[in-house]
């Protein structure tokens, strides 16, 4: 009989980052990267996306200790450093990717933020500037206190300490959407570059790279359209999100059922599983922390975050 259980790992960033342009990005380190894999290899089996989905249906049976690794965001780490080193080891891995950054090379703004700051010295400083940002648009927008934002919002989170995390939700989702992209862009330019076309290339996979993903074994599945929290979105918001994301499949030249799916931020709710089912979807992960077992409802997959993984 084949494990009732599989263990997925998510990942995001994988990069050398001493010596990088960015090297306090929260990226795991390519060396980390490959003592993990040594670390898996040694106490787990790897599997394919498919041998994943078709054992959830009941189609087939996975080795005890099966592993599956995941990445989230389309990032052209995962072409430049993650494939060479899964072809060298015979590895199949799954690759989430977010449409309008892939085919119309878009900046997201998740990750405006991210590199913003890596790239500031002093989180004070740029929490300054987005609370001054805030009291500018006051009369634009309605707005909470800043003494209210701060009381709901710098807090720690399970990766972030209270200031970085107040920036992160301030920027990704408490603010209104019009005032959360002028600042994230503004504060980029000023704290990154202004050349967001260029840094856009160096960031994301394309087509090209996708298509080479594909044809080494690589399992390419869908991030939305737009990088943004379901759950927030309307029912008919949310269709337009899932059926955009299926761009991805027509690039890449697969069907448009049996595809795979991962809420950005891991954000979703009934009528995102509700829409998945109508749209074809075959297999969801999550955010959630925890080892997948085969009766998990397959829309709702869990994983552990890498470094959730033991120390090698």
């Amino acid at each position: 009989m084949g494990a009732a259980e599989v263990t997925l790992v998510t990942y995001h960033y994988v990069r050398p980052l001493a010596g990088s342009r960015f090297p306090e990005l929260k990226a795991l380190d390519l060396f980390a990267f490959e003592r993990q894999l040594d670390y898996l290899a040694g106490c787990y089996r790897f599997v394919a996306t498919d041998e994943v989905i078709a054992a959830y249906r009941g189609e087939g049976e996975l080795p005890p200790n099966a592993v599956l690794l995941t990445f989230d965001d389309g990032y052209a780490d995962h072409f430049r450093y993650v494939m060479p080193r899964f072809l060298d080891r015979g590895i199949s891995g799954a690759f989430f990717v977010t449409a309008t950054a892939a085919l119309d090379r878009q900046l997201m703004d998740v990750n405006r933020i991210q590199f913003m700051l890596a790239s500031s010295s002093d989180i004070k400083a740029l929490i300054a500037e987005v609370e001054a940002g805030i009291e500018a648009a006051r009369d634009e927008f309605a707005l909470k206190t800043l003494a209210e934002y701060r009381a709901e919002l710098m807090i720690p989170n399970r990766f972030d300490g209270p200031d970085v995390a107040y920036v992160k939700r301030l920027l990704q989702s408490a603010l209104p959407a019009a005032l959360r992209g002028r600042l994230a862009a503004r504060l980029f330019r000023r704290f990154v570059t202004a050349d967001e076309a260029g840094f856009v290339e160096e960031l994301y996979m394309g087509p090209a790279e996708l298509r080479a993903m594909q044809a080494n074994g690589m399992h390419i599945g869908l991030h939305s359209n737009h990088h943004v929290w379901l759950d927030t979105m309307s029912r008919q918001e949310q269709a337009a999100e899932i059926e955009g994301s299926k761009r991805i499949c027509a690039a890449l030249g697969q069907p448009e059922t049996g595809f795979s799916f991962c809420a950005p931020y891991g954000r979703y709710n009934a009528d995102t599983l509700d829409l998945l089912g109508g749209a074809g979807c075959a297999f969801a992960v999550t955010t959630r922390s925890a080892v997948a077992k085969l009766t998990d409802p397959p829309f709702e997959v869990p994983r552990l975050d890498t470094n959730e993984v033991p120390e090698p």
